[in-house]
């Protein structure tokens, strides 16, 4: 008797942690159809730009977002093809151009944006989705040569492991603005006179 009591109660324990463990998640990982896709194009550097100046900001768009129900879910975001953190810090991440940092944001519906990686356990029930892509290209050092960022998967989000949103960089450009020479300046302005002025004289010759 106390024997089947024993086995009836373990049992009952054990599906008790199984049933807390497995309700800590969403009820859904449902995806977003689709990989939103980041371009930047061709982004300049101002001469003067300092350390921390965002450059140029771009948001994906989602093809669909589905509000799901989470119990206790654990909030992850990953990404893939730039990995090693800036010295600036502030979850800016170095890229193959020197000087160039860039910072991946996931919006979380009322969570708000929060960059990328994450793997942040959130121990109450919420209703939220996976959201945009918001991606900065920021300025940590000087920039002495410009060139193409790598592009491919950026970065993965989702709960609890799942990849529910992917984001690709297809296109980002930097230019560096060179200062101008005031000596070769002025001697082009000189010589754009002079030209202007044959042109006049040639004009006035019967």
């Amino acid at each position: 008797m106390h024997r089947t009591r024993y086995s009836c109660c373990a049992a009952a324990l054990l599906l008790c942690a199984t049933g807390s463990s497995f309700a800590k998640q969403c009820l859904s990982h449902p995806s977003q159809g689709a990989t939103q896709t980041i371009s930047f194009g061709e982004v300049t550097v101002p001469k003067d730009a300092k350390p921390g100046t965002v450059l140029a900001e771009r948001t994906g768009s989602p093809k669909y977002t589905f509000l799901v129900t989470c119990f206790h879910p654990t909030r992850t975001s990953s990404l893939h093809l730039f990995t090693t953190p800036s010295a600036f810090g502030d979850g800016v991440y170095d890229t193959n151009v020197e000087g160039i940092g860039i910072r991946t944001f996931f919006d979380y519906y009322n969570s708000g944006q929060a960059v990328a990686p994450e793997q942040l356990y959130m121990g109450w029930i919420i209703k939220s989705y996976v959201g945009a892509a918001k991606v900065q290209l920021v300025v940590t050092g000087p920039v002495e040569r410009g060139g193409d960022l790598r592009t491919g998967r950026l970065a993965t989000a989702g709960f609890d492991g799942h990849e529910q949103a992917v984001v690709d960089l297809v296109d980002a450009r930097i230019a560096v603005r060179r200062p101008v020479c005031p000596f070769l300046s002025s001697a082009s302005t000189t010589s754009r006179r002079n030209s202007d002025a044959a042109h006049a004289m040639l004009k006035e010759t019967p």
